[in-house]
C-alpha cells in the first residue's frame, strides 16, 4: 500500500514542461514591457554638469600631430554642435526677466519691469 502512494507522488512530481506555453508567456511579458518602454533619445545639455577635460599633450607622439585632417562634413557637425552648446550656455546664465516675458511667481512681480539705471 505504501508503494502505491509513493508511485502516485513520483508521478505528480515529474511534471512535463510545455515549452510552447512558456514561450508564449515570455513573449506576452516582453510585449507588455515594450509597450510601456520609453527610451530617452534626446540629448539634454545641462551646463552645470559640464566637466572640461584638457586635451592630452602631444609629447612623444609626433605622428599624431597632423594625422587628422578635418573634412567639411566634420567641421559642419562641429560647428552645429558648437552653436548648440553656445546657445545652451547663454540660456543657462540668463536672468528670469531675460528668459521669460512675464514673471513666473508673485515675488518676481516686484522689480520685473524696472531697468536699473546707475
Amino acid at each position: 500500500m505504501t508503494s502505491k502512494k509513493h508511485d502516485a507522488k513520483s508521478v505528480k512530481q515529474t511534471k512535463v514542461r510545455n515549452f510552447v506555453a512558456e514561450s508564449e508567456i515570455l513573449t506576452q511579458a516582453i510585449n507588455l514591457e515594450n509597450k510601456y518602454l520609453r527610451i530617452n533619445s534626446e540629448f539634454a545639455c545641462i551646463p552645470s554638469r559640464i566637466k572640461t577635460i584638457p586635451n592630452p599633450p602631444l609629447v612623444n607622439r609626433p605622428n599624431k600631430m597632423n594625422s587628422t585632417n578635418p573634412t567639411k562634413e566634420n567641421t559642419d557637425k562641429n560647428e552645429e554642435f558648437n552653436q548648440y552648446m553656445e546657445n545652451q550656455l547663454v540660456k543657462f546664465y540668463e536672468t528670469p526677466s531675460q528668459k521669460y516675458k512675464y514673471p513666473m511667481t508673485s515675488n518676481q512681480v516686484f522689480g520685473w519691469h524696472q531697468n536699473c539705471v546707475v
